[in-house]
């Protein structure tokens, strides 16, 4: 909202304008993708479902090859990550790294929760 503010009254110089105008534009298309594709996992007993931008994509628990729960160190921080191979007939595979921000929640637990969607009923 401030850079939007800027743009319009606090710049005098056009180019300045022109860049706040393009910084505006940029964070607000980061915060629709933030705000409309989260979370971008969902599943359930059928498979799963990955959100992009514009839709969402369904793959059965016949196409998830593997579900991986990766814990890496960064900045001094142990951080977990769930990676998903994909393999669609006809078509190359896919690996697919969820965070905390893409799931919406801890890594840990949705692969606790995916786990127990996949494992065959009895």
């Amino acid at each position: 909202m401030a850079a939007l503010y800027w743009c319009l009254v606090g710049a005098q110089q056009p180019m300045g304008r022109l860049l706040g105008g393009v910084a505006v534009l940029l964070l607000g298309t980061v915060a629709a993708f933030g705000s409309l594709a989260r979370p971008r996992l969902t599943a359930d007993r059928a498979g799963i479902a990955i959100r992009g931008f514009g839709r969402a994509q369904s793959y059965p628990w016949s196409e998830v090859n593997r579900v991986q729960l990766v814990h890496t160190r960064r900045f001094g921080r142990d951080m977990a990550t769930l990676e998903i191979d994909l393999r669609q007939p006809g078509t190359d595979e896919r690996l697919v790294v969820f965070g905390f921000l893409d799931l919406g929640a801890d890594p840990r637990d949705v692969s606790e929760t995916l786990a127990t969607l996949r494992a065959p009923t009895t």
